[in-house]
């Protein structure tokens, strides 16, 4: 798994930036490898928005259910 939550993806998404740009300015080929990295963070954060948004509509439908049968 590349990261398990959005916190600490964007902690990784933060390192593998600033590392990438050092290594390239060194000429250091590793960087692609870290560019590798922060696409598979970079998705993984928007799977973890896209459940989180989800979950949002879920909540906001069950609540409106609730109210509704409140009433």
């Amino acid at each position: 798994m590349v990261c398990p939550n959005k916190e600490m993806c964007l902690m990784e998404k933060k390192y593998l930036e600033s590392r990438i740009k050092t290594l390239k300015d060194d000429g250091n080929p590793i960087s692609e490898l870290l560019t590798i990295r922060l696409e598979k963070v970079n998705k993984r954060l928007e799977e973890i928005e896209k459940i989180f948004q989800e979950t949002e509509k879920v909540l906001d439908e069950t609540e409106i259910a609730i109210s509704g049968n409140a009433k």
